[in-house]
């Protein structure tokens, strides 16, 4: 009972304090799949395109543009692009991957009057991007991974990497000159790849294994203990080395060692999986990731964000699952809010949190604890 009473208390804490707490749910012009935001404004992608809102009051969004792609909006980046001529004022672009129509690209400086720039065919069809400054980093389901340089015009190819085995790539993210792929695959399911130089080539740094096909990938900087060994020094067998001081949101110093083991700072790997929930790897090595847990939370888990204390996890047919992840060795679901769709695509961005539901529209929640 006692190794319950710390779960409950949890439970209880959300259901007393209305954690979440819904502040609207609106409909959007086509069936909604994920979303950025820019600025104040929340870009919404659908399936045949994208929406702009205005959400500075969340209770009362106000539909500000809709622009047709013609096409699934599997993902989208927002980036700086470089002044016009004309003016010193920096531009904000807005990259899109637009299923079978590659990478689109958006200036959406001026959201009332949005123009088109110079996007890029590529093969396969186009299911996420990442952008790093001007280079963009795009999973092009059975075709690979193919790196753009979006500082030419026309953006060009500078570096590509074919699976063997013709797996799909779904979703791609890049952290410290390293892409994390997931993939269909059973078996290696999610691929480190490191690109030499532009137009250098692309080889496998490293990889790991979920226990289902995995879908979104999520890196963050984040504190755990590590418990002494029998000798009574503190220390992970294969965790890898471990950075002296916190980097990306954190700040400060390493922290001391406690009683009970030595807080690290480690680079983490949320992962959700379909049929089998979220997987938390430490990928502080990434020659050699290491599985810290999984937790099983019905459906499929489509998507997922993070902050300091939860992991938000989007499934389809069971609305979301809220996840204390303060320990990530231990993590706990805490519970779920029932959406009135599917799940696709979770933001969050400041307290609150962007629902993309599909069938359901979307739905804005406050998840100030």
């Amino acid at each position: 009972m006692m190794n319950l009473l710390p779960t409950l208390l949890c439970t209880m804490l959300t259901v007393t304090m209305g954690f979440p707490d819904l502040k609207s749910t609106f409909m959007t012009s086509s069936w909604a799949r994920n979303s950025v935001m820019a600025s104040n404004h929340l870009i919404i992608g659908t399936n045949n395109g994208f929406d702009i809102y205005d959400v500075r009051n969340p209770s009362q969004t106000v539909r500000i543009n809709t622009i047709q792609t013609g096409n699934f909006v599997m993902g989208m980046a927002v980036g700086m692009g470089a002044p016009s001529t004309s003016s010193s004022d920096p531009i904000t672009m807005l990259y899109v991957a637009s299923w079978s129509s590659g990478v689109l690209v958006y200036d959406i400086s001026t959201v009332t009057s949005i123009t088109q720039g110079s996007g890029i065919s590529l093969p396969g069809n186009s299911l996420d991007i990442t952008l790093k400054g001007l280079i963009g980093y795009v999973a092009s389901d059975r075709e690979g991974v193919h790196v753009v340089d979006f500082s030419k015009q026309p953006p060009i190819v500078v570096g590509s990497y074919n699976f063997a085995d013709g797996r799909q790539t779904r979703r791609i993210e890049v952290n410290d000159g390293l892409m994390y792929v997931s993939t269909s695959a059973l078996q290696d399911s999610v691929t480190i790849l490191r690109m030499k130089e532009l137009n250098g080539g692309i080889e496998v740094v490293g990889h790991f294994g979920t226990t289902a096909k995995a879908r979104e990938i999520v890196l963050v900087e984040q504190q755990i203990v590590q418990q002494p060994t029998a000798g009574g020094a503190g220390g992970k067998t294969g965790a890898g080395p471990w950075p002296q001081k916190p980097t990306g949101p954190h700040t400060g110093t390493k922290p001391a060692p406690s009683a009970t083991g030595s807080k690290k700072f480690a680079s983490l790997a949320y992962t959700t999986l379909e049929n089998d929930g979220l997987q938390i790897f430490d990928v502080s090595s990434a020659a050699q990731p290491v599985s810290l847990s999984k937790i099983a939370l019905g459906g499929v888990a489509t998507s997922v964000a993070v902050d300091s204390h939860f992991a938000y996890v989007g499934l389809i047919g069971n609305g979301l699952a809220i996840v204390d992840i303060k320990d990530p060795e231990t993590p706990t679901h805490l519970t779920t809010y029932d959406t009135p769709g599917h799940v696709y695509g979770v933001t969050k961005h400041g307290s609150y949190l962007y629902v993309a539901d599909y069938l359901g529209g979307m739905s804005i929640l406050d998840v100030t604890p």
